[in-house]
This record gives C-alpha cells, structure tokens and sequence, in this order.
C-alpha cells in the first residue's frame, strides 16, 4: 500500500510539475497575443491615416488640375482674342 501511495504521490507531483509549465506557457502566449493585438491596431491606425491622406492628396490633386485647365483656357481664349 505504501508503495502505491509514493507513486501516486510521485504521479501527482509530476502532474502538477507539467500544469506548471503549462499555465505558464499559456500566460506567455496570452501576453504575446495581447501585443500583437495592439501592434495591429497601431498598424490598423497608420494605414487609416495614409489613405485618409492619399484621398486628400487626390482631391488637391484634382482642384488644382481644374485650377490649370480652367486658367489654361482663359490664356488660349486670350491669344484667339489677340489673333
């Protein structure tokens, strides 16, 4: 009997040697989730930014493309004036 005890007792302590390690790679993975977690939101953010930017570089871009065709205009209708 007291054999069966000591390796019941051996078992236990092996088992929970493994929780152990186990709990504690679980909580690294968590923590490592966690950051990448909020390194995509911080990228989330940043890409946001750039296209928000690049469609206001594309609406610039199209006034004063407007602005050079319109005043582009108004010369050519000068110089056929002139002629």
């Amino acid at each position: 009997m007291q054999d069966e005890r000591r390796i019941i007792e051996r078992v236990i302590e092996k088992l929970k040697a493994s929780k152990d390690t186990l709990v504690s790679t679980i909580q690294e993975l968590e923590l490592e989730n966690e950051m990448a977690a909020l390194d995509l939101a911080k990228v989330s953010q940043i890409k946001e930014k750039k296209l928000v930017q690049h469609d206001i570089n594309k609406l610039n871009n199209k006034t004063l493309r407007e602005t050079v065709n319109r005043e582009a205009d108004q010369v050519y209708g000068l110089e056929n004036r002139k002629y």
